[in-house]
This record gives C-alpha cells, sequence and structure tokens, in this order.
C-alpha cells in the first residue's frame, strides 16, 4: 500500500523530473527492486520494442512489444488469466485458461493489429521449429486509437520478427512499442 499522507514517504524535490513511480513513492511493501527495477530482473525475460512514428501523410503513433519467455517453446510456463473489465481484444486467454500454462511469448499491440501479429508470430515460431503443428499465441490489445490513425492497419506481420529481435534485459521504457500511442486519463501515457 502507498502512503500519501503529509510526512509520508514521497520526495516532492522530484515531482517534474523524469522519473519511475518508486523514485517519487516508496511502497510501504518493503520489498526491494532488481538491479534494472525492469521486469527482466526476473531470469530468462526479455522484452522487445517495434515502434512505428509517422507524420506524413498519417499520424501513426503505435508499435508492437513483446514480452520474451526464454525457452518457453520447449517448456511451457504455469499461468493464469484474469479478465477485469471485458472490453479488451485479446487471443490466447481461452488455452490459458484451460491448462493453466504459457506457451509462447506475449504480444501487445494496437486494437486492430491483433491478427496481423498472431500471424507474424505464428510465422516465426513455425520457421524456428520444423514440428510445430499447434501453438497457442498470446497477443493483448493496447488501444492508442486517440493519437494513431488506427484505421491505417499500420502494424505488419514481419514487424514482429523485429520486436522480438529487439529484445533484451535493459529494454527501453516509456513512450515506445505498443504504448507509443496510449493514451492515460486524457494524457500521453
Amino acid at each position: 500500500m502507498l502512503d500519501f499522507e503529509a510526512g509520508s514517504n514521497i520526495d516532492y524535490r522530484k515531482i517534474g523530473e523524469e522519473m519511475r513511480f518508486r523514485e517519487l513513492a516508496r511502497p510501504g511493501d518493503g520489498y526491494e527492486t532488481g538491479t534494472l527495477n525492469k521486469i527482466t530482473d526476473l531470469e530468462g525475460i526479455r522484452v522487445g520494442h517495434y515502434t512505428l512514428i509517422e507524420d506524413s501523410p498519417r499520424c501513426l503513433r503505435t508499435g508492437i512489444s513483446v514480452i520474451r519467455i526464454l525457452s518457453v517453446y520447449e517448456r511451457p510456463v504455469p499461468a493464469a488469466s484474469s479478465v477485469f473489465n471485458g472490453y479488451g481484444k485479446s487471443m490466447g486467454l481461452i488455452q490459458i485458461e484451460e491448462l493453466g500454462t504459457i506457451e509462447t511469448d506475449i504480444f501487445l499491440t494496437n486494437t486492430l493489429s491483433i491478427g496481423a501479429v498472431h500471424q507474424g508470430a505464428v510465422r516465426l515460431a513455425l520457421e524456428s521449429n520444423a514440428e510445430l503443428s499447434s501453438l497457442n499465441v498470446v497477443v493483448m490489445e493496447c488501444n492508442d486509437g486517440y493519437l494513431n490513425e488506427i484505421r491505417a492497419l499500420a502494424i505488419k506481420e514481419e514487424m514482429v520478427a523485429d520486436a522480438v529481435g529487439n529484445a533484451k534485459r535493459d529494454f527501453q521504457l516509456g513512450s515506445c512499442g505498443a504504448g507509443t500511442g496510449m493514451v492515460c486519463f486524457g494524457y500521453k501515457g
């Protein structure tokens, strides 16, 4: 739980600077972050992005993000899902609910590009595994339709390979990949 009361652990001198949340307010959970304070502090996790920004002839602010789980195709890992608003578009959650495992990386992209990212991920998996005949690719939605001309269907299958190829431990944060066109409470998120 966070403590935002007067005299709390918030460093008000840092407000307005570019910073991570834990630099502004320390959660009272007693846990320390890893060395990077990123999901990739977990062993075997990498994150990659493909970012698409274009101003003319159309306004594009979109992309693909991938959470790579090393060796997941050979050794599926335990997983679960929980739908909390029922409005998001996704692929792959039903099998996670049924089997309790995930067998691919996790992809994020804009609402109307889930199909293209799914197809690109399947093609990549088929290229690297000759015996593969079934695969449950997980693709989740980031609705960037306010800042991005989402109807342009600008995300293409081949861009998935770039996102996967860019995956690393110390990845870029902020306005990149699937988050490029995101909005949060009316502001750029």
